[in-house]
């Protein structure tokens, strides 16, 4: 790298007529310790934060347990090892409750679902009357991204997950049901246990009706071998008919 630099200088000092003949020294401006840090970009929210929730407590208190769903966009063409974000959870009297900030992998270009387990909230009231349970209930989320470092080692994306088998099973109650089927890891090498994301329509392009996020049991995924994976979803107490599913999963980058 130096020789390259040095001849450079050289010419363009014999066409100048300038510089010192006194400095042998390599600029720091050129030197590995003074390469710039990696650049910033903000994650893009795209469309609207879905919020399910569910409800428990008592005759004086209403508990809402809710998860946050939306995608989210990497708008450069490099990697986003830490996709930052945080959340706020909002009812009829403004924000009930905020978490993060939190963050995800986000290959080059990359779109996806992102589903994040708000923070619990807690309001006085009766949780047996069920007007009062929906009109204070959490009624819509803002994500607000931040600056995340681009660079570093190559993000897998989300399609680099094959999901196949997708069901909702239902096995009563309130918060009750849960996301089955079978995932396989399409990459070269053996990987750990991912997290999980999952999100239930009742037709393709429709509302997101309940969603969830977790992680499995199962310690290692070979290529191209299925596993079966089960995990948690909040808004439903019953499956619809024919429900349009989509599950993702990434592996954790810290």
């Amino acid at each position: 790298m130096y020789t390259r630099i040095a001849v450079l200088a050289l010419t363009v000092c014999a066409l100048t007529g300038g510089c010192s003949s006194d400095t042998d020294e390599p600029d720091s401006s050129t030197t590995p310790s003074a390469a710039a840090a990696p650049a910033e970009v903000k994650p893009e929210v795209a469309g609207t934060p879905t919020v399910v929730w569910y409800r428990s407590g008592g005759e004086t208190d209403i508990d809402y347990t809710n998860a946050v769903a939306f995608e989210l966009r990497n708008p450069s063409d490099q990697p986003i090892q830490q996709g930052r974000f945080a959340i706020d959870v909002l009812g009829p009297d403004g924000v009930m409750g905020s978490s993060g900030p939190l963050d995800v992998p986000l290959a080059p270009g990359e779109t996806r679902l992102v589903v994040s387990k708000a923070v619990d909230i807690e309001v006085p009231g009766n949780v047996y009357d069920e007007a009062e349970v929906k009109k204070k209930a959490p009624q819509g989320a803002k994500v607000t991204t931040y600056g995340s470092p681009t660079g570093g080692p190559a993000v897998d994306p989300v399609t680099t997950w094959k999901s196949d088998n997708l069901k909702v099973t239902c096995s009563g109650g309130i918060a009750a049901c849960a996301v089955t089927g079978d995932l396989t890891w399409t990459g070269e090498l053996t990987v750990g246990s991912p997290r999980l994301m999952a999100a239930v329509r009742a037709k393709p392009g429709g509302p997101i009706l309940a969603a969830g996020e977790g992680t499995t049991e199962i310690a290692q995924f070979t290529p191209g071998s299925p596993q079966p994976v089960e995990l948690d979803i909040i808004g439903l107490d019953s499956p619809p008919a024919n429900p349009v599913i989509e599950l993702v999963a990434h592996l954790p980058t810290t």
